[in-house]
């Protein structure tokens, strides 16, 4: 077998190597093409799903957020919706207060009628589950604010007796300025004084003055947001409404008392 191979190569004429030579360096350039073709195919191919990948992942986190968005916006909704129904309430007994003659009756009802306004403003202002604030209103004595109405969340010691100073405190600077302060951490504030004998775990604070006599506060253990201070000045409003009653029917019995005494005395 060999020597018939070895004869009919020495029957071949000798162009027909170089033939040879040609055809196998195209086969070899033919087979390196196409393997470099084809490695680029694959890896072209592998590329277009890392990019798919890259491209699902992008459209799952615009998913996340607009999810995250629409459950905000549902909380905001629903905090509006509650806000309004309670807001309505409360101006119809501010009518219902105005109406009546009795100085002591109108100084007792809008006692009672301040204090279920702080409790449903803090539960209104709340945003998140779990979350928890606490509402108190600060009336002006000289150069200090006296805490004389609050919400559920305070001591009891406090009515009548916790105060702050005008120029040394956060809502001292807001009755000052006559402006809302939003304060998300009140620790970092200039004008924080940390109260010895609190061990109250409330950081966030909002002031809303009532012209020059008194600050409506809010307090919460998160920051809080725009909706939130909104809401607050939203019940201000009803608030100083029911204030103004208050103090009128507090004058006039402080008058009663001193017309009263002076007869004694007479």
């Amino acid at each position: 077998m060999d020597g018939f191979l070895k004869a009919i190569i020495d029957k071949l004429p000798g162009w027909s190597f170089h033939a040879f030579a040609v055809m196998i360096a195209i086969g070899i350039g033919l087979y390196f093409y196409k393997t470099f073709f084809l490695q680029k195919k694959f890896n072209q191919l592998v590329e277009d799903v890392l990019k798919r990948d890259d491209r699902i992942k992008e459209f799952q986190q615009k998913i996340d957020f607009l999810s995250a968005e629409k459950n905000k916006k549902e909380i905001i909704a629903s905090q509006v919706t509650s806000t309004i129904a309670n807001v309505s309430q409360f101006v119809e007994a501010l009518n219902n207060l105005r109406r009546l003659d009795s100085p002591q009756l109108i100084f007792r009802e809008s006692t009672n009628l301040l204090i279920r306004i702080l409790n449903v403003l803090s539960s209104d202002i709340k945003s998140a589950s779990g979350g928890r604030h606490r509402c108190g209103i600060w009336l002006r004595t000289d150069h200090v604010l006296v805490l004389n109405f609050t919400s559920a969340g305070f001591p009891i010691s406090y009515n009548g007796h916790r105060q702050l100073h005008m120029d040394r405190s956060i809502a001292g600077r807001c009755l000052r300025k006559q402006s809302v302060i939003i304060c998300p951490d009140v620790t970092k504030d200039e004008d924080y004084e940390k109260n010895e004998d609190s061990k109250s775990p409330y950081k966030s604070l909002i002031c809303i003055p009532f012209e020059n006599w008194g600050v409506l506060t809010i307090d919460g253990l998160e920051p809080m947001s725009d909706e939130c201070r909104l809401i607050g000045e939203l019940y201000a409003t009803i608030i100083q409404g029911i204030m103004d009653e208050y103090v009128k029917a507090l004058v006039h019995q402080q008058n009663q008392e001193h017309i009263m005494k002076e007869g004694e005395v007479i």
